[in-house]
């Protein structure tokens, strides 16, 4: 049985939750109306397992995604909301589904199985190490929401070969297909998985299947060769040199 917290701030939906969610075999640990309530659950509580938070994004006193810059290690997370504008942002916070308000029973069953077959199917050997840059104790982005035109796009990560900034961030796959994120590459890094992604430069992050040639530069830089090939020089500039190497030679 999954140990469940909803926050929710009108009582009647949140009573009216709690027993949908009871009737689906689940066990409601706590409700909340409060963002800063559930964060002070989450601190001093945080020996008691929690399985998957039922999140309202608008609540009494502010905005819950707030908890993803909290630095607290989170369960599986399900939006519960009636604003359809935070889709995307839900889903780059690896948020396991998003419920918009009516939802059904069946669909709110759906988005509890989602995130049960997620808890089931973690595989520690992949986690990340303690020394691997993942920003609140999340696994790294396994997609990412990326623009063309007036469309977006859900990438796998494992399909990008590198990103680069001019001046938006510009996003190229292995089929030398070009998307842009208004994201910084600071904030992209924090959620990459390090073993597959480097920052070479200021400007430029690459996929460890990427690079095809390294060519030694003066100064102690290297110029590299990458796939699909760019037409603009790729440089990994001299205080990166070191760790650029090891990063290839572990991989």
């Amino acid at each position: 049985m999954n140990n469940i917290i909803i926050i929710e701030d009108e009582p009647h939906a949140a009573a009216h939750l709690t027993k949908r969610v009871e009737q689906l075999g689940c066990n409601v640990i706590a409700v909340y109306s409060q963002y800063s309530e559930l964060l002070q659950w989450l601190t001093i509580k945080s020996k008691i397992t929690v399985d998957i938070l039922l999140l309202d994004i608008h609540v009494s006193d502010g905005n819950s995604f707030d908890l993803f810059q909290s630095g607290i290690a989170l369960p599986e997370i399900v939006v519960t909301t009636a604003y359809p504008d935070y889709a995307i942002k839900a889903f780059e916070a690896s948020c396991c589904d998003y419920l918009l308000k009516p939802f059904s029973d069946e669909r709110l069953q759906q988005a509890i199985l989602k995130a049960q077959n997620n808890i089931q199917n973690i595989n520690y050997d992949k986690l990340p190490s303690k020394s691997s840059t993942v920003v609140n104790n999340r696994l790294p982005y396994k997609r990412i929401l990326a623009k063309r035109g007036a469309n977006t796009f859900p990438i796998k990560t494992e399909l990008i070969s590198y990103f680069y900034k001019a001046p938006l961030l510009q996003l190229v796959t292995h089929d030398n297909e070009t998307y842009v994120h208004d994201i910084t590459l600071d904030e992209l890094m924090q959620r990459l998985n390090p073993k597959e992604f480097f920052r070479i430069n200021r400007q430029w992050i690459v996929n460890i299947e990427a690079v095809i040639t390294i060519k030694s530069l003066q100064q102690k830089k290297l110029s590299l060769t990458l796939s699909p090939n760019t037409e603009q020089s790729v440089i990994v500039s001299q205080d990166k040199v070191k760790a650029f190497k090891q990063w290839l030679g572990a991989g």
